[in-house]
């Protein structure tokens, strides 16, 4: 019968939400007591409860306008492979931000702070604290860090957020002083590797050309020293070189060499080949030209010195210049980030937000006094629902009778008297409530039994079986239904009682 009722009710779905809807009416004195003292539990709790207060600041982790023009220039350097002057990305220096290296000063001051109020800190830790107290993270797609800190202690939170900040600008400045020092460090090292090395070449290009005769007698053979376009620097020295080999050592042979061959020209016409002149004329143009093979490897090689020569010095002259420059900007002390706002706390505490606590806890306590009266009234297995009742009771609804209409009750029952002139109602167990009857039972008799007793001797046959939603439960469905087929003949019908 249990899993008839279910099946009933699963499958009228319209029903199931008028039947809920009816179970909160009834129960609402237990959903009302259950969400009120909720309500006010909620209230006292945030009355109570130790309130949490927040502050924070914000913070540029880009260097300052100065700062980012120097970090430019060293940028700009790539000697050796090694790119100096580079920045950490955001992610990278919130996570140093985050670590032990700047905050572990502010934890063990917390920690201090704590012990003078008696709290136990053995159990503290970093990590623990910057997860509960601290958050530290970018604004979306910036530079700006927000650092926010909660605690119960309002001048706890500041003196905190100021020793934080503090310790941001020192390492903020740190951070640049150790770029600085490394750039400077391996500028010196590469100074004394260019200086040796463009010494070597220039000794190298020096000897060579005095040995071959090429070059100015200055010693600088040849080198145009500007640092800042070493292209041209080159090129200007091909020039130079060539005109200078050509002009001092070679160009009285090359003459020759042309008027020997002028000359060859010209009697050639006049004597025959083998003749003495021009046998001799002829071994004139190719001693001459046999000397002139080793000028071309002279050429090349010392465009290659050169070359070399230049090449170092150009890179050492870089080289001492950045030198200079970081070291400059080492005596200028850098300046930190910059605070884009002062620490400062909240007006409105974070916890507990009382408006929030009340409207949950009266939230949540009607939904689950509302899941309880479903439960009560489902354990309590008496039935609601009269389409229910009626289906499985099996003898037909003959009409209704309504407690609050004495006038049309009267008119029911002498219908229902017929022709007899007795009626009985069945009001089994006494369930249904008959009190709204007294008045016509002064004028009509009527019988109401509480049981059903043996009918068999009876002649009556207007027996009528009292029925109400609420009033029944399966078991007691069960056993009318005993009776009406025990008497089927003596029981007229089903009144319902609304």
């Amino acid at each position: 019968m249990n899993n008839d009722f279910e099946n009933y009710q699963s499958n009228n779905e319209e029903i199931d939400l008028t039947l809920i809807f009816k179970t909160f009416l009834r129960e609402k004195k237990l959903i009302l007591t259950i969400t009120i003292l909720s309500a006010i539990s909620g209230f006292i709790f945030s009355i109570i409860t130790k309130p949490i207060w927040r502050g924070s600041f914000e913070i540029v982790t880009n260097e300052s306008k100065d700062n980012i023009n120097n970090n430019r220039i060293l940028e700009s350097l790539n000697i050796g492979g090694v790119k100096l002057g580079d920045i950490d990305t955001n992610e990278t220096q919130k996570l140093i931000l985050k670590s032990e290296l700047v905050l572990l000063p502010v934890f063990e001051f917390v920690k201090k702070e704590y012990r003078k109020k008696g709290v136990d800190v053995s159990k503290m830790q970093l990590k623990e604290w910057t997860k509960d107290e601290l958050n530290i993270d970018y604004e979306k797609d910036s530079n700006v860090l927000f650092i926010k800190h909660k605690n119960s202690d309002k001048k706890l939170i500041i003196e905190t957020l100021n020793l934080i900040s503090q310790k941001y600008k020192e390492y903020s400045k740190r951070d640049i002083m150790k770029n600085l020092e490394r750039t400077i460090f391996y500028l010196e090292k590469q100074r004394e590797i260019l200086s040796d090395r463009s010494l070597e070449s220039m000794q190298k290009l020096n000897k060579f050309a005095i040995e071959n005769n090429l070059g100015n007698y200055d010693g600088s053979s040849g080198i145009v020293k500007d640092a800042d376009d070493s292209t041209s620097s080159y090129n200007d020295a091909e020039e130079t070189s060539d005109e200078l080999s050509v002009g001092r050592r070679y160009k009285s042979q090359f003459n020759k060499l042309e008027l020997y061959e002028v000359q060859y020209a010209e009697l050639s016409s006049k004597f025959k080949t083998n003749s003495y002149v021009l046998t001799n004329l002829k071994f004139k143009i190719e001693n001459i030209k046999a000397q002139l093979k080793r000028p071309n490897e002279i050429l090349i090689e010392y465009k290659n010195l050169l070359k070399i020569a230049t090449r170092d010095e150009s890179l050492l002259n870089k080289v001492e210049s950045n030198l200079e420059l970081a070291k400059l900007q080492q005596i200028n002390t850098p300046q930190a980030w910059e605070l884009i706002s002062t620490p400062k706390l909240e007006q409105k505490r974070i916890w507990p937000q009382r408006k929030r606590i009340v409207i949950l806890s009266t939230i949540f306590s009607l939904i689950i006094s509302m899941i309880l009266s479903l439960f009560k009234e489902k354990l309590s297995g008496i039935i609601y629902d009269k389409k229910f009742i009626l289906d499985k009771l099996k003898s037909n609804l003959v009409d209704s009778l309504l407690k609050n209409n004495p006038l049309l009750n009267t008119l029911v029952i002498k219908k229902l008297y017929g022709d007899s002139e007795e009626l009985i109602f069945i009001n089994y167990k006494s369930k249904v409530d008959t009190s709204f009857l007294e008045e016509i039972i002064k004028v009509n008799p009527i019988n109401i039994f509480s049981e059903f007793e043996d009918l068999s001797s009876k002649k009556i046959k207007r027996i009528y079986i009292l029925i109400e939603e609420g009033k029944f439960l399966l078991k007691d469905i069960e056993i009318i239904n005993a009776y009406i087929q025990l008497y089927p003949e003596k029981i007229a019908g089903l009144i319902s009682v609304e």
